[in-house]
């Protein structure tokens, strides 16, 4: 049974009208069994002494929370489609690391926001873990997975000590990947004014990455007072990628062959400092101020080189070298007040991030590149309850503006937000959400720089992008109870000045080309349904899980070409624990997924994950997947420029398999940091 000291607890990463009237509701809370308890745009859980005692830490427990899993072959919290989740700790910008470091007997709760607040409003999925005061102490531990037959390894480890009110973090991670049987296959039709070119490639490659991440955080909290965080981080990303291609050209006269190399490498680093400072100002008001300033150098070298089989005589040579500086500084100021009954969010934000490039290509020997991006961003947000209707209302109000060499590109975007719930009885709910909500284009969409894709196809950014603005309306109803938590919706959204790639053909130094271009469309569809269904068996020990949607795309460009498709995804789960002994399987039919001219199939998954636990120790297995290989598939739509279809898969991977170890350890638990901002720049700004 929840009581209601467990739910009056404090420390939710923002302020709620649910805090304030959970003790009015407690009576709907009890006879949930599931521990699910949900209000406009998020659902708040708890767990019981089963779950908490399987569990080595709170990243275990997020795999209750519905539409969440662990993604063991990339080490990431994500939804069932695979995307990543953003995730808090008491309002922290948090990893899966900082997740592993606090015991799962010392969370309160889980706050899912299927609908992200304002303050969040471009991430797909936030969980905020909220945890109880902990104690002075060390904890810490560490992860390992690695495949017997290919190039694939997981690792990081944290350590954290606590000391009266400082604390002090430190994790690294890395994530190495070798694949040198890695295909693409592609067949290429030019539809130029009078005249046809017809293509086929096959490429052997072999790409690869050393990922790191290493975080150091200091930490002086004063509970009911104020808090102070310095945090610095550091990503480290080499990557590599070489394709040896064979080449058929099908010419009126007959079959022409040649021979190709494409390579790519590329190299990005990126410190960081983030000061975090918040003082409660009252029992029910807070003001925190947050500054992340982020210094990036980012290089990337292209070669494409094609030449005849038979004479050596060379079609393509094209080297494309760049050299990106990039900083930027991010700034968050948020006022947080709970009312009687209701609360209030206030903030401000501002971006601001300046790029030089060191251009050389086919198109020029060498140039620099300078493109400004400035976003302020004001915010705020009213959520509350009467009744059995919970609401929460918001609206942003987002100043963006590009400079580069090319154009100057200025426009004030609003993000208007309307969410209601309605409790119906007997474990069913209504929901409906209104929003608009502004799509600026990046740095690295905005270059003027070209990239060889072949010797016909050229990959083009564009300078004069405008930002899209998307409005979506959503109606969901949910039912739940012990065994079954079940939610049907109904989703209409369009965005317009849409930012996809079309193709077009151009002459370049007397060679025609067809350009794969980032443009902005008249509008981008999407209409059609979800369903999302998770059931529970034999006392909890076996979770179903089956997530679809069934969406038409339609899209139409500036000149009046239209484009519909439908988008059919299906992911499936189990999920099986039994004293020590655990297993979970992921399976997913994937949709074919309209971007542009351009249908791509989702990734696909066939994964198995078997381990023995005991206590802080765990001992595994996983067969990532299963009977099939990692394939891409991707083709265009019909048009007058261009008809590609390719696939590239992964022979590496076919039904691998990893061994897999960790261990965590603790003497005391640490004081939790309570801090109500998170930001970070994760651009890289290559092309």
């Amino acid at each position: 049974m929840i009581t209601a000291e467990l739910l009056m607890m404090g420390g939710s990463a923002f302020a709620t009208a649910e805090d304030s009237l959970r003790c009015d509701t407690l009576q709907n809370v009890i006879v949930v069994a599931n521990r699910k308890y949900n209000y406009a745009g998020k659902a708040v859980y708890t767990f019981t002494d089963k779950q908490i005692k399987q569990s080595r830490h709170s990243l275990d427990l997020m795999e209750n929370v519905k539409n969440l899993r662990i993604d063991t072959e990339k080490g990431k919290l994500v939804n069932m489609k695979g995307e990543e989740v953003k995730i808090l700790v008491n309002g922290v910008g948090a990893s899966e690391n900082d997740l592993k470091s606090i015991q799962a007997d010392k969370i309160k709760r889980v706050e899912h926001y299927d609908i992200p607040p304002a303050r969040y409003a471009e991430y797909r999925d936030v969980v905020n873990i909220v945890t109880r005061k902990l104690d002075n102490g060390y904890n810490g531990g560490f992860d390992y997975a690695t495949a017997f037959t290919t190039g694939f390894m997981n690792g990081n480890a944290f350590f954290r000590y606590v000391n009266g009110f400082s604390q002090l973090a430190m994790d690294y991670s890395m994530n190495y990947r070798a694949y040198d049987k890695h295909y693409s296959t592609n067949d290429y039709i030019y539809l130029f004014e009078n005249d046809r070119a017809e293509y086929s490639y096959f490429s052997k490659n072999s790409m690869g990455y050393r990922n790191h991440a290493i975080n150091l955080k200091y930490a002086y909290v004063k509970p009911e007072n104020f808090t102070f965080q310095a945090a610095f981080n550091m990503a480290i990303m080499p990557n590599y990628y070489r394709g040896d291609e064979d080449i058929k050209e099908m010419a009126a006269e007959g079959i022409n062959h040649f021979k190709g190399l494409n390579t790519n490498d590329s190299r990005y680093y990126a410190p960081s400092l983030d000061l975090y400072f918040s003082k409660q100002i009252s029992k029910r008001q807070e003001l925190s101020l947050d500054v992340v300033g982020t210094w990036s150098y980012a290089k990337q070298m292209n070669v494409d080189n094609e030449r005849s089989a038979e004479n050596d005589a060379t079609i393509v040579d094209d080297l494309m070298r760049q050299h990106i500086h990039k900083q930027s500084v991010i700034a968050e100021a948020v006022y947080t007040a709970k009312l009687s009954g209701s609360a209030i969010n206030l903030g401000y934000k501002a971006n601001l991030t300046r790029s030089n490039s060191d251009i050389a290509n086919l198109s020029t020997e060498r140039h620099d590149y300078n493109s400004d991006l400035t976003y302020h961003y004001l915010y705020g947000e009213w959520s509350g309850a009467y009744r059995q209707l919970s609401y929460r209302l918001s609206v942003g109000g987002k100043y963006v503006k590009t400079d580069n060499d090319v154009v100057s590109y200025h426009k004030w975007l609003f993000s208007p937000k309307v969410v209601l719930m309605q409790r119906l009885g007997k474990g069913f709910s209504l929901q409906y959400q209104l929003s608009a909500e502004p799509s600026a284009p990046s740095i690295s969409q905005l270059t003027d720089n070209y990239v060889h894709t072949t010797s016909k196809l050229l990959r083009v950014g564009n300078p004069y992008l405008k930002t899209g603005v998307g409005i979506t309306n959503d109606l969901r109803l949910d039912y739940m109870n012990k065994y079954v938590d079940i939610s049907l919706a109904a989703t209409h959204s369009n965005v317009s000045d849409k930012i996809a790639r079309a193709y077009e053909p151009i002459t370049m130094g007397g060679n025609k080309y067809v350009c794969s271009k980032f443009v902005n469309y008249d509008y981008y569809r999407e209409y059609g349904g979800t369903m999302n269904i998770m059931a529970h068996l034999f006392n909890k020990s076996l979770d179903i899980i089956a997530y679809t949607e069934f969406l038409k795309q339609e899209a139409r460009t500036y000149g009046g070409e239209k484009y519909s498709h439908w988008y059919l995804p299906v992911y499936l789960g189990l999920r099986y624990r039994n004293g020590n002994w655990g297993a979970s399987y992921i399976y997913s039919i994937p949709g074919k997924k309209l971007s542009g001219m351009s249908l791509y199939d989702d990734e696909n998954n066939s994964h198995l994950d078997v381990y023995y636990q005991r206590k802080n120790i765990r001992i595994g297995a996983a067969c990532y997947w299963l009977f099939t290989k990692a394939k891409y598939p991707s083709e265009t739509i019909p048009n007058n420029v261009l008809i590609n279809r390719g696939n590239t898969y992964i022979d590496n991977n076919r039904s691998m398999i990893t061994l897999n170890f960790s261990w965590n350890f603790s003497k005391g638990k640490n004081l939790s940091v309570d801090k109500k901002i998170s930001n970070s720049d994760s651009s890289t700004g290559l092309f």
